[in-house]
């Protein structure tokens, strides 16, 4: 990490480097180690003060070097949905009526299986228990579409 603050971020879930005026010598780091955390912070934060996409754009750009056009963007969208769906398992789960979620994600997109072994096609449609659920959502890809929606094993109101 530079004095201003800065890193590059390399590639999606890739590494983490020194810009050119970083120290001398420092090699690249896991995203694992800097990027979950300085990111959810920055998420957090926006989520909680209302803030658009396009501001947490703005946050993320000032924060993290962008190594191709787009990438604050592309960061900001794709961890925002996961910090949203990541919140809607817990508020389902705390509401002890919902066991089970529905996986809606991109029927058109079955290539590159995710962490979970499973295509944005394959997920898609796919009814899981509430706890197997942020296995899915951790396995979204960069500008990936997966919403998590709650199964009502009783109609509304019963």
């Amino acid at each position: 990490m530079t004095s201003a603050g800065r890193v590059s971020v390399c590639g999606s879930r890739g590494s983490v480097r020194e810009p050119a005026d970083g120290p001398a010598g420092s090699a690249a780091v896991s995203t694992a180690d800097i990027t979950p955390r300085d990111v959810a912070t920055i998420v957090n934060v926006a989520i909680n003060e209302g803030a658009s996409l396009h501001e947490l754009l703005e946050w993320l750009s000032h924060r993290f070097e962008e190594t191709y056009k787009g990438r604050a963007k592309t960061v900001a969208r794709s961890e925002s949905q996961v910090a949203y769906n990541s919140a809607s398992v817990l508020g389902y789960g705390e509401s002890g009526k919902i066991s089970h979620v529905e996986l809606l994600d991109n029927p058109d997109h079955d290539t590159e299986p995710g962490s979970d072994g499973l295509t944005c096609a394959q997920r898609n449609g796919l009814i899981v228990p509430l706890g197997q659920a942020q296995v899915h959502i951790d396995a979204e890809h960069p500008n990936g579409t997966l919403a998590v929606v709650p199964v009502l094993v009783r109609p509304l109101g019963e």
